[in-house]
């Protein structure tokens, strides 16, 4: 085939002729069918095809195509889907003038490829029937032919859509190939290799020479010369194609770039290193998941895109899509969409073209599950698919590299180089991991130290789809194997008191969580509790609503389990005690006791957390008997022991037996001493015992324990340690230091879950305005968080009539900022024929008005109205007739003390809801009688807070979660203690709202606006 290529065409065709005539026929026929010659006879079988492929379109430049044509037609039988037979034969048909005949090919190649292997015709296909279509057909390019005068001409390399992002790539590019020399472009696959070199041959000065050689198709080696002597214009190769392209070139500049080398690599890199020896101006630019390996190659790797232009890049494709795609409101939906598919341009652009089918909502929930929904459609282009770019560099791996991508695909986070040592089969570890950093199928983070490794979470996810059970088991093994060592090693540095435990805790956070959760999938509860355990005893320091999610997931773990498994619900109780379940978290701890046996080296961390979800009950007797013990179990380290004193001792304390508490510590002395020196709880307990005698010397104690926590990663004991601290300056009197620490101290044990402490710090609160003289803010403080906890017990909801002044100013306060400036300018507007009736003098009725915000807003904008506002709340009525008063509109303006149910006599033009509806008991009792006072053709307008009508699809937009934590909080307790307690919320969708106005028989209900921040509904009588 060699010598063929280096021949004029006619030798060339009679050579292969030869060489054809030896095949008699198929290959290895007698032995065909054992398996051990399966990969001969393939490999034999390939080659014969293609000095049949070579041959015939020789023959197709030679010959007069009338006779040639049944030979073809046979080869395209014979050979259904083989693409390079189906396109000899449309070009035989085409030259023929039998145009529509090649389409037919065309189609029906396309048909029988989807059916058979669901993939698409290559691009070459593609291109040439589209050119049939537009009658712009071209003969093929024959066999290079050596004509080194050939003028190397610029054209256009870079698609027409804009580019984005990649300035600083593109000068760090441009900088690599200021000098002759080879720059090859790195990265995984999708990240955009090919079009950053695409622009930059595009911007290069004008008058330079540039061409492009794309060698995606190219299936065979000694192709790849020929196809960049092609790029060149060649019409000959005399001597061989490089020699050729190394003529042409000759002292001429030269950017040449060569994109997809990763499956042809050392063809590649023999054919550059014979340009550069070659060629003194040639530039070579190519694109790989892997490095070409050729002396002086300089590489670029690349990332994915910065946030900013990923962002920027799925609004530009959205918008080209869908006009009317509003990026403002959907930014942070874009954000957590491109993150989905790890920043990666290809992603990103696949992403922004499913937004115009789902919503970026909706394709944000989608993309959460996996990576289908990206997936091109029947009869896409699936070399474009991110599952397709993962398939293509895992095929060119060798089997150590795919046996170790197969486990870490099961890694979620990342992972260290000790873990490779898990995750290698056959111990082959440091040249697996090599090679797949090689092939961009890992990424390595250089900022920490030591480096982490990655795999980008669309390879991930991809990875893991094509996993068959046997393997993903064996991956899973692996993983978990991994993760018992390394929380091993955490205990062990735990129990050495060693900052250390914290940074190795946190920094495989994700990864422990996923081997919990495969656990639990697959009921290894063996697996599960030996993990569990230690696991939870080193979260006992450093809490992580994560790690804590899981573990209570081990509750689940069936009641006769025994040996390892028993461990599983003492993990789930020391869960329930550290999130504050500590009733739970008791009978839990008690239940894996009673399992466990005696000598399991393990038992005392049952013992341990008991004694501390008994502190909470308050039951001295039970927390000294757990104590006693632990202090008679070796297995319990030392610091554990320590800490079970240190409990001991504040029961006794806080239930008022002084003497004992001093007892606990002083016949301990020595082991608190020893332990006290790395140990802040030691110090925080002493700070307690001296909080009431000596807030000064305690106040030491605390800060000692605070700073000591801190630097040991002890985040749990930080906090508590930082709770007695504000304790102790409030009542030094030390006002506004308690009041930064009680502000700091809300938001991080919010973050951490300690939600008992939260609670413990929002009296602490309650204690402080009491002494800034603010004692009914106090007291409505106290009063709101013991009506909140009764009210989620399940006691019913909480009367307005009950929440404190303070609530409904700030309820005023939040909502005049959109009465202000929307609704004459956005939501009235929109509400087709209100603005007109309003400017001629409408009869307004304002329900649930409030301090009367909105009903000064319709005054003040249209003066010929008169409005009536209703609020059932008396307070709020006689602040709103204060306001009317003030601005100088009573004369115009009105408020009465009614329930909504009872509001009139009316008739009124309009009846206006301003972010009330959801906060009446009985909304649908209160839109009948809306209906039964308004006039004839009356309109009935509804402002509500944003919603959709699944909170799922909504979730991520910051103002969803805060109007939906209101709600829970106010709204909706607030209607539950309503007669009808019927609980809408402010979450409840457009769609139930629009319902009961057809239920209260309104006319025309619609949803006027949607301004991302409201909804505007409007319905006529």
């Amino acid at each position: 085939m060699r010598f063929t290529r280096e021949s004029p065409p006619a030798t060339a065709a009679s050579l292969l002729a030869d060489a054809l005539n030896l095949w008699r026929g198929e290959p290895l026929g007698d032995v065909a069918g054992n398996l051990a010659f399966a990969p001969d006879v393939a490999r034999l079988g390939e080659w014969r095809a293609h000095l049949l492929a070579d041959w015939l379109e020789l023959r197709l430049s030679l010959e007069p195509v009338a006779e040639l044509l049944p030979e073809l037609e046979h080869a395209a039988r014979t050979h259904p889907l083989r693409e390079r037979m189906q396109l000899l034969l449309m070009r035989g048909l085409h030259r023929d003038g039998r145009t529509a005949e090649a389409l037919a090919v065309a189609d029906g190649y396309r048909r029988a490829l989807a059916e058979e292997s669901g993939l698409d015709p290559g691009p070459e296909m593609r291109e040439f029937a589209q050119r049939l279509r537009t009658e712009d057909a071209r003969t093929p390019r024959t066999r290079p032919t050596a004509s080194p005068t050939t003028p190397i001409v610029r054209r256009r390399h870079a698609p027409l859509n804009r580019f984005v992002g990649r300035s600083a790539e593109l000068e760090r590019l441009a900088g690599a190939v200021g000098s002759p020399g080879l720059v090859t472009i790195t990265g995984p696959g999708g990240v955009g290799k090919s079009r950053l070199l695409r622009e930059f041959l595009d911007r290069r000065p004008h008058g330079e020479a540039t061409v492009l050689v794309a060698l995606g198709e190219v299936l065979a080696p000694g192709d790849v010369a020929t196809e960049v002597a092609a790029g060149l214009g060649l019409q000959a190769a005399i001597g061989g194609a490089a020699v050729a392209v190394a003529e042409v070139i000759g002292a001429q500049p030269l950017v040449l770039g060569l994109d997809n080398c990763e499956h042809v690599l050392a063809a590649v890199g023999r054919l550059a290193g014979h340009l550069l020896a070659s060629c003194p101006q040639v530039r070579l630019v190519a694109t790989s998941r892997r490095r070409l390996g050729v002396p002086g190659e300089r590489v670029q790797r690349l990332g994915p895109l910065a946030p900013a232009e990923q962002v920027e890049l799925f609004v530009d494709r959205a918008t080209r899509l869908r006009s009317d795609f509003d990026a403002a409101r959907a930014s942070p939906e874009v954000e957590a969409v491109c993150a989905l598919v790890d920043g990666l341009p290809l992603g990103v652009e696949l992403a922004a073209g499913r937004e115009a089918v789902f919503g970026v909502t909706a394709l944000r929930e989608r993309l959460a599950g996996g990576l289908a929904v990206l997936e091109p459609a029947s009869g896409g282009d699936r070399a474009t698919a991110l599952g397709a770019t993962v398939e293509w560099s895992y095929r060119l791996l060798g089997l150590d590299a795919r046996a170790l991508f197969d486990r870490a695909v099961v890694c979620r986070g990342g992972f260290g180089f000790e873990a490779v040592a898990f995750l290698a089969p056959g111990g082959h570890a440091e040249g697996a991991l090599a090679e797949l950093v090689e092939a961009s199928m890992v990424v390595v983070d250089h900022d920490v130290d030591p480096p982490r490794y990655r795999v980008l979470e669309t390879m991930r996810r991809a990875g893991l789809g094509h996993l068959d059970p046997g393997r993903r088991e064996d991956a899973v093994d692996a993983h978990t194997r991994w993760m018992q060592a390394h929380v091993e090693t955490v205990r062990a540095r735990q129990d050495e008191r060693s900052p250390d435990a914290a940074r190795l805790l946190r920094r495989e956070r994700a990864n422990l969580a996923e081997a919990l959760a495969h656990s639990i999938e697959l009921r290894d509860w063996d697996a599960a509790g030996r993990l569990g355990a230690p696991l939870a005893v080193a979260v006992s320091d450093d809490p992580h609503l994560d790690l804590l999610a899981q573990l209570s997931r081990l509750e689940s773990a069936p009641s006769d389990v025994a040996g390892d498994a028993a461990l599983c619900p003492l993990a789930a109780g020391a869960a329930a005690w550290l999130g504050g379940d500590t009733g739970r978290g008791e009978h839990l701890l008690t239940a894996a006791l009673e399992r466990l046996p005696r000598d399991h080296p393990q038992r005392w961390a049952g013992r341990w957390f008991r004694a501390m979800t008994r502190v909470y009950a308050g039951d001295t007797a039970a927390v000294e008997a757990d104590t006693d013990e632990l202090l008679g179990d070796p297995a319990a380290p030392g610091w554990v022991r320590a800490t079970a004193i240190c409990n001991a001792a504040l029961i006794c304390l806080f239930t008022g037996d002084r003497a004992a508490a001093e007892a606990w510590l002083q016949a301990h002395a020595g082991l608190l001493a020893e332990v006290g020196e790395v140990d802040g709880f030691v110090a925080y307990t002493r700070g307690e015992l001296a909080a009431e005698t000596d807030p000064d010397a305690a106040l030491a104690w605390f800060d000692l324990a605070h700073r000591r926590n801190d630097e040991r990663g002890d985040t749990f004991n930080r906090e508590v340690a930082g709770i007695g601290r504000a304790a102790v300056l409030l009542r030094l009197g030390r006002h506004d230091e308690a009041a930064a620490a009680l502000r700091e101290l809300l938001e991080s044990l919010r973050r951490l879950g300690m939600w008992p402490q939260v609670w413990t710090t929002l009296r602490l609160a309650a204690e402080l305005l009491a002494e800034l003289d603010h004692p009914g803010r106090a007291a409505a403080l106290l009063l709101t968080l013991e009506q909140l906890a009764a009210a989620f017990r399940g006691s019913g909801g909480i009367d307005y009539a009950t929440l404190p002044a303070s609530m409904f100013e700030g309820v005023e306060r939040f909502f005049r900022t959109a009465y202000t400036h929307e609704m004459a300018s956005v939501w009235f507007p929109a509400v087709e024929g209100l603005v007109e009736r309003l400017e001629s003098g409408a009869r307004v009725a304002d329900v649930g008005c409030g301090h009367g915000q909105s009903s000064l807003q319709v005054a003040g904008h249209w003066p010929a109205c008169t409005v009536t506002g209703f609020d059932v709340h008396r307070p709020s009525v006689l602040i709103a007739r204060a306001a009317a008063i003030e601005a100088g509109v009573d004369d115009r303006v009105g408020f009465v003390v009614a329930d909504a149910s009872e509001i009139g006599p009316g008739p009124f033009d309009v009846v206006l809801f301003s972010d009330a509806l959801h906060d009446m008991g009985d909304p649908p009792a209160a839109l009948r009688r809306a209906r039964e006072v308004l006039a004839d053709d009356g309109v009935l307008v509804i402002v509500e807070p944003w919603s959709v009508d699944r909170l799922i699809d909504g979730i991520g937009n910051p103002s969803v979660r805060l109007d939906y934590a209101i709600s829970t909080s106010v709204c909706t307790l607030g209607s539950l203690a309503q007669p009808g307690a019927y609980g809408l919320g402010t979450q409840g969708g457009p769609t139930v709202r629009l319902r009961l106005l057809s239920d209260a028989g309104f006319r025309d209900p619609l949803l006027s606006a949607d301004t991302g921040a409201n909804l505007v509904l409007a319905a006529r009588k």
